[in-house]
């Protein structure tokens, strides 16, 4: 994240807006995974976390001309808009993941109630 929202604008106009292409793109993806049900909630959790620093850096640069203005105003929008509204409903069924087929370890190998046997 550091080097794609690193200041394209140092590098001449062209570049700065392929950066922005770059950090719009980044953005998206990074959204798009913060409401992804097949994410686990912890990666949810510091997903929205790593949303909400970068609104916080990018609401205080100064944009250096009309175009970085337009670029910060949507990113930041955009993010706005995200952490603004109400939490999704969490899943159905998005407790424990389902026990793995098969019978457990150890199971079938003989022995005592624990199906553990001191003889090979």
């Amino acid at each position: 994240m550091a080097a794609v929202f690193a200041d394209p604008t140092s590098a001449g106009p062209r570049l700065a807006e392929l950066g922005w292409v770059a950090q719009r793109a980044a953005v998206d993806r990074l959204l798009a995974l913060a409401d992804a049900p097949a994410a686990t909630p912890a990666v949810r959790a510091r997903v929205e976390s790593a949303l909400a620093d970068l609104l916080q850096r990018l609401d205080a640069l100064e944009p250096l001309d009309r175009g970085e203005k337009a670029h910060l105003a949507y990113l930041t929008g955009r993010l706005g808009r995200h952490l603004a509204r109400p939490a999704p409903a969490v899943p159905a069924g998005s407790g424990a993941p389902p026990a793995p087929p098969g019978e457990p370890i150890g199971a079938g190998l003989g022995g005592g109630e624990r199906g553990c046997s001191a003889e090979p």
